[in-house]
């Protein structure tokens, strides 16, 4: 499974839990059709989104590497 991007584009719904959502279901999912791996890439314009991607990705397992490319081995 390659995730492309999971955000909320309303300022208003951020920090809802709205990202967390949709993160357990999509593994959620993954697992019920046999992937054994998720990748994807992170895209950020600024270094303050990408750390709090570093982190929203961290808190699920995924390993990053140095050009921002995620795995999770499930």
């Amino acid at each position: 499974m390659n995730i492309s991007d999971i955000g909320v584009l309303n300022d208003e719904a951020k920090s809802r839990g709205y990202g967390d959502l949709l993160m357990v279901t999509a593994l959620e999912i993954a697992k019920s059709k046999g992937a054994s791996i998720v990748t994807g890439n992170m895209i950020f314009e600024s270094s303050e989104q990408r750390n709090r991607q570093i982190n929203y990705y961290s808190k699920y397992g995924f390993q990053i590497d140095e050009n921002y490319k995620l795995k999770l081995v499930l």
